[in-house]
């Protein structure tokens, strides 16, 4: 039967085979050779490849929130097997699973935002922008209320 032959293939399995092979420069002898995950520590910036829930914690199967492709964040500690998954805390909370994300920069030289500037950004997470607000509202600003169905039935003067 295929179930017995084929267990994964495609993005899952060449997350896992990314992770779990020798980090370059390691070698490829023995004790020399070390697994691009266990590379991963406090500090470690990682961009999500695919679209990526963040858990509350690695043991957690509840999601509190989403990584977008391409958006980085900060690991807070090394990753652990859970449950068949490897999952990596995060800063300044919660867990992702290592396998949907990569390194920042493969050769090290990594532009890391400043703490200054991962402060300024979670501050502004909940935030809307301007220019998104207005194309979602029809331009109509703050002093205008928002229009929906409960506004309907008032009279507009």
């Amino acid at each position: 039967l295929l179930e017995d032959r084929d267990s994964t293939r495609g993005p899952g399995r060449e997350a896992w085979d990314y992770w779990t092979r020798s980090a370059p420069g390691a070698g490829d002898s023995g004790d020399a050779a070390q697994l691009r995950a266990k590379s991963v520590k406090a500090g470690t910036a990682l961009v999500a490849r695919l679209g990526a829930p963040v858990f509350e914690s690695p043991e957690s199967w509840t999601a509190v929130a989403t990584v977008p492709v391409g958006v980085a964040v900060v690991a807070a500690g090394p990753p652990r097997m859970v449950e068949g998954y490897l999952m990596v805390p995060i800063v300044p909370s919660g867990a992702v699973e290592l396998t949907l994300f990569r390194e920042l920069s493969a050769d090290g030289d990594a532009n890391v935002p400043t703490e200054q500037e991962l402060r300024q950004t979670l501050l502004n997470i909940s935030r809307v922008p301007k220019e998104l607000a207005e194309a979602v509202g029809g331009g109509g600003g703050e002093a205008d209320p928002p229009i929906g169905r409960k506004s309907r039935n008032k009279r507009r003067g």
